[in-house]
């Protein structure tokens, strides 16, 4: 059963961090509110992993915080309560059966063992609880690693690539479970290259690259700041892509007789076409793809240099 438990504020405020030349995270400011799941994405070596650690009180920032409702994790009173996280789903004892596994956890913190079959019944793992972990799937293993992490009830989960090793029901799960958490007023981050399955249920996305922030809003709003196009179908394609041009657009065809059009808003579409009396069979902007999106905004060096001068 999932609890409704309110979870806190993630902020990442100016974070700075280098390795020896290389900066991986430089100067990089975020948010991410409870009641919603964020997802934090950049290609390899945008400095995901290194930022998540630092949120994590892994590592030590050079500059800057990342803090939950204010507070670095080490200030934490009881951050296993507070904060779950799934960074690496290998790290289990290969011996050991998921039901052992979570029950260490349990005796290290303070939970009644129930909590270990509370969990294993939330990840659907109750029919592999007593099997030696060396068995596991990869997509167990996840699962079994997301348990760990719900065992503290925490209000923030902070999970890297959760869904690797799934199959497509596993994915639908997690899904569902994710969504589940957030509308109890949990915050969640994920980090994931799986873009298509992020489209269907996060809220809002961070996307970063060589260190710093890219966009940061709901998919709706990065889509509209790149600047979406407008998708029309007219009888009178030509009259209409030079109307369109006319009056400073840009049109390109899409089909004998359809358009795409930029540097005009839907409503200038249409008052065009009733200006000039052309008429549109149909006319709707054009459908929101992330992948596109992220593709068009990390394909090109933000000019931060990667090596510290």
């Amino acid at each position: 059963m999932v609890r409704t438990k309110r979870g806190e504020r993630i902020a990442v405020s100016h974070l700075t961090k280098t390795f020896g030349r290389v900066r991986a995270v430089d100067d990089l400011t975020f948010t991410v509110e409870p009641g919603g799941i964020a997802g934090f994405l950049g290609p390899n070596g945008a400095g995901k992993t290194t930022t998540l650690r630092a949120l994590l009180g892994l590592i030590h920032a050079d500059a800057g915080s990342a803090t939950f409702d204010g507070r670095p994790y080490r200030a934490l009173r009881s951050p296993n309560n507070d904060v779950g996280a799934v960074l690496d789903a290998g790290t289990f004892h290969p011996a050991r059966s998921g039901r052992n596994h979570l029950r260490v956890y349990c005796t290290v913190n303070g939970y009644p063992m129930r909590r270990a079959d509370e969990v294993l019944d939330m990840v659907g793992l109750t029919h592999a609880a007593r099997r030696a972990v060396h068995g596991y799937s990869l997509g167990m293993r996840q699962r079994l690693a997301l348990a760990t992490a719900l065992l503290g009830d925490p209000g923030v989960l902070v999970l890297d690539e959760p869904a690797n090793g799934l199959d497509p029901h596993g994915i639908a799960w997690l899904r569902d479970v994710l969504r589940e958490l957030a509308e109890r007023g949990r915050t969640i981050l994920v980090s994931s290259h799986v873009l298509a399955e992020l489209q269907q249920f996060v809220d809002h996305f961070v996307i970063v690259n060589e260190g710093r922030l890219i966009r940061q809003g709901t998919l709706e709003e990065i889509a509209d700041a790149q600047g979406r196009a407008v998708m029309v179908r007219t009888p009178q394609l030509n009259e209409f892509l030079a109307a369109v041009r006319q009056h400073g657009g840009h049109a390109d065809t899409t089909g004998p007789d359809s358009a795409r059009v930029r540097r005009m808003t839907v409503d200038e579409v249409g008052q065009l076409a009733h200006r000039e009396a052309i008429e549109l069979r149909w006319l709707a902007l054009e459908p929101v793809n992330l992948e596109e999106i992220f593709l068009a905004l990390t394909e090109q060096p933000t000019g931060v240099p990667q090596e510290v001068r």
